[in-house]
């Protein structure tokens, strides 16, 4: 029996923000909240092993959302290894790994991109789980639903850690990333099994490929 999963398995190319790439991050969204039945809020996003297919693909999501109008939150929650200040070229700020050893305002954490998008960073701690299970970052995240439309949490590869299990209640959506050619099915099918054990809202894998002239936006392993 096809799982409904299947219909969000998608290859999206690997390219500049145009409107191309855009275009193609839409339908997915729209895809998502057909599959799901529901419009969801809070989504997570990790690479099986591959850190840095998820934290590319979580940068375009984001900045796709926000130019559509979603006021959007962008939070890289990877304190073992944080991509988005560098792919935002951001420095010198608080950072979430903070969070826990300091009496921090929610706005002190949040960095300005656009009118519609913010920015939280990872920073790097040896104890994340401190962080994620504390006071502070559930409120964060609790406060911070009734100022966006959408929150985007950057997640670390599954295989290699589980910071999101401690997340589970308040994930509604999780989005699986890989790279073709290059992301091993095998990996991908562990990480599905993985989420679906714990009963994680898994609702589909993104592949980022090459750019291609014939087909930017394709369906992967169609049925």
């Amino acid at each position: 029996m096809k799982n409904k999963q299947d219909d969000l398995q998608f290859v999206i190319e690997n390219a500049e923000l145009d409107q191309k790439l855009q275009a193609s991050i839409l339908e997915f969204r729209n895809k998502l909240t057909a599959v799901q039945g529901k419009y969801a809020k809070i989504i997570g996003i990790m690479a099986p092993v591959i850190h840095v297919n998820a934290a590319y693909m979580s940068k375009m999501i984001a900045d796709t959302f926000a130019r559509d109008g979603e006021k959007v939150l962008l939070i890289d929650a990877c304190m073992h290894d944080s991509k988005l200040d560098k792919f935002y070229g951001v420095t010198n700020v608080k950072t979430l790994s903070q969070m826990a050893a300091e009496e921090l305002n929610n706005n002190d954490l949040l960095i300005k991109i656009n009118d519609c998008l913010d920015l939280v960073i990872a920073g790097y701690t040896n104890y994340p789980t401190k962080v994620l299970q504390s006071r502070q970052f559930y409120q964060f995240i609790n406060e911070s639903k009734d100022r966006y439309d959408r929150i985007i949490l950057l997640l670390p590869p599954i295989l290699k850690y589980q910071d999101i299990f401690l997340l589970k209640d308040n994930l509604e959506c999780v989005v699986l990333v890989g790279k073709k050619n290059e992301t091993k099915i095998a990996d991908i099918k562990r990480a599905i099994e993985l989420l679906l054990s714990r009963d994680l809202p898994f609702m589909g894998t993104l592949f980022v490929a090459p750019a291609s002239k014939n087909n930017f936006f394709k369906k992967f392993f169609a049925k």
